[in-house]
């Protein structure tokens, strides 16, 4: 089994998405950045770009974000805080 750890994908407007996932890439600042299991606690700021999660069953599910965001990753779990996503 794979190591897992939860994700929130968040605009002002609503949920973008939940749950527990193997990976998730996204488009820092200055160029992409892959999260997995137990990272390291960190604070990045997001430009726009694709965002890839790869969930528990391996499949990928792609977003688009539209504007700029954080992403923060504690305790085994990652939160995108996010402008827009198409």
């Amino acid at each position: 089994m794979a190591n897992l750890f939860n994700i929130s994908i968040v605009t002002p407007e609503k949920i973008i998405y939940h749950g527990e996932i193997r990976s998730v890439i996204v488009p820092a600042k200055f160029g992409y950045l892959e999260v997995l299991a137990h990272h390291a606690a960190l604070i990045a700021q997001l430009a726009p770009g694709k965002i890839t999660v790869q969930d528990g069953n391996g499949e990928n599910k792609l977003f688009s974000l539209k504007g700029s965001g954080f992403l923060q990753v504690a305790h085994n779990s990652a939160k995108l805080l996010l402008d827009a996503v198409a």
